[in-house]
């Protein structure tokens, strides 16, 4: 049963997950019925329960129930009613944030903006493209124009993957690279600023939890800092979750 686990979010989201499994789990119980518990209701199993050829007619009846139960499981739907539980979740918990934020002054529902966002927005797109060392300057420019218009208009990452792969004529791989690459810092340190301009200072480091997170981001994973600092990187400076390549850690506001 390992595999119906529950999402893990609110206890909602798992009162609700569990609802949508009844029906699967009442078909279970009725094939258990059927199967398992028709062998063992025989007189002649009840009879010669101790009997070695009744208990292999129990150990027949449970191989049988556990093989029609592995056939009849459909993991994708699971997957499926796991998915759209967390995403009804989440939007709960959005919900309540949002209000919960309005107490403070602080109004999420729109686009958070400040004074000189584009001019931040261009100086950082420009600063990160500068790390791209096997693309030529001309090509760099370029690279710029398009992040920043992806960035304006909320170009979905698959869009722009493909619109930096016909322009620059790259491989769909390092196109992907780029755009998730260059879109992930750009969205890291505009939130950060944006954190800034509403008066937030500190903030706690959050990792994806899984086997690709570097060894020294894991020892940051739940520790607060402070927010244009970062917490020391090992290596005798500074970092902040999102500074490194392909660095996956987002943060969260310390209220």
């Amino acid at each position: 049963m390992k595999r119906l686990k529950p999402p893990k979010t609110t206890k909602t989201a798992m009162l609700d997950y569990y609802g949508e499994l009844y029906p699967l789990l009442v078909q279970i119980k009725k094939r258990f019925d059927n199967v398992v518990m028709e062998q063992a209701a025989l007189d002649r199993v009840q009879e010669e329960i101790v009997d070695e050829s009744a208990l292999t007619t129990l150990r027949k009846a449970f191989a049988d129930f556990k093989a029609k139960i592995n056939k009849s499981i459909d993991e994708e739907r699971i997957n499926r009613i796991a998915k759209k539980i967390t995403k009804r979740a989440a939007k709960k918990n959005r919900r309540w944030w949002v209000k919960k934020l309005e107490t403070f002054g602080i109004d999420i529902t729109s686009k958070a903006t400040f004074e000189g966002e584009k001019d931040y927005l261009s100086s950082r797109i420009s600063t990160n493209t500068t790390l791209i060392t096997k693309m030529k300057n001309e090509y760099i420019e370029q690279l710029n124009t398009v992040l920043f218009n992806s960035y304006e208009q909320g170009t979905p990452l698959r869009q722009l993957t493909k619109d930096v792969q016909n322009q620059f004529r790259i491989s769909k791989n390092k196109a992907k690279l780029i755009a998730r690459n260059e879109t992930k810092n750009t969205n890291t340190q505009m939130n950060k600023k944006q954190a800034q301009e509403l008066g937030f200072d500190q903030a706690v480091w959050l990792t994806s939890k899984d086997e690709r997170v570097r060894a020294e981001h894991r020892k940051h994973s739940n520790k607060t800092y402070t927010i244009g600092v970062g917490l020391d990187d090992g290596k005798g400076g500074k970092e902040e979750p999102g500074d490194k390549i392909n660095c996956r850690c987002s943060f969260y506001l310390k209220i």
